[in-house]
């Protein structure tokens, strides 16, 4: 058996042909402390040859080996949050979402919006059949049809019984009138009669005298007495035409009255006449009501707004108590926040927050938090904070869940290096800085806050450090080190999280 002296081709590859040679088994004992000069001189001659040949890519790799490796990160002035990550759904806002349900029972046969779909107030979401009041509708009209007519001949029986009671009141008043003057001539010439037998008994008294006084004959005494007889008789005569003519007025005036009472069927007309309209009346309500009625089985929109929810179909009964569909107005949303119990004392009234939805990648939503409640639910152990948000392009959908960033605190202009360069030991906070030479330095740290693998360094670090990112564990002060990214661009452009400041982009 053989033994190589060196089988290292690293070494070999640059040794002379002389430095190679078999030992017998038999000879090890002999040679060993040839071999062990031979491989003190192979080193040697290594590091020698790595002095003089620096430029060398393997003789590089062979230093590089010696020196642990590292990644390397700037610290940078900027801005870094205290950021509670928090659960929200967004939903409409209370004032601003509207149920859309009948006034009446009824089956729907029409359904004229869709989920999602935009509508204005007044707009038509749905229709219920109208068989029903339909016949209503034609009912009221038909009455009202019949009370119009009984309206218009209640008229005309007032008009004609108030003409037919004016012309008989008229009559009568001039039969009256008529039979006054018969009567007051009749009295005229019985007052005349009764004056001319007045005379005639006188004259018949003078005659006696005379005829007594020898004075007048016999003769002129009977027909001074035929004369009291004639004046008598025209007397009598008289007085049974005036009794007659008298009858007569009594009777004109009697028929008066009967005219003037009649005046008491002019009222009953016109009694029957505001029934009728009475009655007419009643069939225009009845007639409205139906058409109003007939109004409450078509669904209007309340508001402007989006349909998030369409709850019925054609064909399907509902009722007063059914939602057909749901309205809202997105165009602002309110996020209700889910406070753990333990985190409610951080968060108050005008925080501010940010968050994203899959829907709009790209977009970064803020908004401030407007209450937070006071009391906790029993059953989550949190308590309710909300905020309303801007919808403008309605890129926000009610019911989306988001992960939600509650700014607690801000700090700007601070120093901040990635929280990998953070060791920690029994001495405390620290990280490595690299210094001349990429030689690294043990610096104690205070730090601050801590987000999104940023950390805020308080003192022992100012911007424009370099510090160890990576690979700086159980690393010595005054360690040199080779830093893998020395020239990578990451390694001093590297960021914070985007800063909640601003508005949505």
């Amino acid at each position: 058996m053989y033994v190589h002296v060196l089988n290292s081709r690293r070494h070999t590859d640059r040794l002379p042909g002389w430095c190679f040679r078999l030992i017998r088994p038999g000879e090890r004992s002999r040679h060993f402390l040839s071999l062990v000069a031979l491989t003190v001189l192979l080193l040697g001659a290594g590091g020698c040859h790595s002095r003089a040949s620096g430029d060398d890519p393997a003789a590089s790799a062979s230093a590089d080996a010696v020196h642990p490796t590292v990644e390397m990160a700037v610290a940078r002035c900027g801005a870094i949050e205290h950021v509670d990550r928090l659960s929200g759904q967004l939903v409409p806002l209370p004032d601003q979402e509207a149920a859309v349900s009948p006034l009446v029972s009824g089956v729907i046969d029409r359904v004229y919006v869709r989920f999602g779909e935009q509508v204005r107030r007044g707009q038509v979401i749905a229709h219920l059949s109208t068989a029903t009041v339909d016949a209503q509708v034609r009912q009221a009209e038909a009455t009202l049809a019949g009370a119009q007519v009984a309206v218009r001949q209640a008229i005309a029986n007032a008009t004609q019984q108030r003409a037919q009671t004016r012309t008989a009141i008229a009559q009568a008043r001039a039969a009256v009138s008529a039979a006054q003057a018969n009567v007051d001539g009749a009295q005229a010439t019985l007052r005349a009669n009764r004056a001319a037998l007045a005379t005639a008994r006188q004259n018949l008294e003078r005659t006696r005298s005379l005829v007594h006084g020898g004075v007048a004959s016999q003769r002129d005494l009977e027909l001074a007495s035929l004369g009291v007889d004639t004046a008598q008789a025209g007397v009598t005569s008289q007085e049974a035409t005036v009794s007659a003519l008298r009858d007569t007025l009594r009777g004109t005036r009697q028929a008066l009255e009967a005219a003037q009472a009649a005046v008491l069927q002019d009222e009953v007309k016109r009694q029957n006449v505001e029934v009728a309209r009475q009655q007419l009346s009643s069939a225009v309500g009845a007639l409205r009501g139906a058409v109003a009625q007939k109004a409450f089985y078509t669904l209007m929109a309340p508001c402007d707004g989006q349909v998030i929810a369409v709850r019925a179909n054609v064909g399907e009964t509902v009722d007063p108590s059914r939602v057909v569909a749901l309205i809202a107005n997105l165009s602002t949303l309110q996020l209700q926040v889910a406070v753990p119990v333990e985190h409610a004392a951080e968060v108050h009234a005008g925080l501010q927050l940010y968050f994203k939805v899959a829907d709009a990648p790209g977009h970064i939503f803020h908004a401030r938090l407007g209450v937070v409640g006071g009391a906790a639910d029993a059953a989550s152990s949190t308590v309710t904070a909300t905020a309303e948000v801007a919808n403008p392009d309605g890129l926000l959908h009610s019911g989306t869940v988001v992960s939600v960033h509650v700014v607690l605190a801000r700090h700007e202009r601070t120093v901040l290096v990635p929280d990998s360069a953070l060791l920690t030991s029994k001495a405390g906070t620290q990280v490595l800085l690299i210094g001349h030479g990429d030689t690294v330095h043990v610096a104690p740290v205070h730090t601050g806050i801590i987000d999104g693998g940023w950390v805020e360094v308080l003192d022992g670090v100012k911007a424009g450090d370099r510090v160890v990112a990576k690979g700086g564990y159980g690393l010595p002060d005054g360690t040199r080190v080779v830093v893998a990214n020395a020239t990578s661009p990451a390694a001093s452009t590297a960021s914070p999280a985007p800063s909640s400041s601003g508005g949505a982009s």
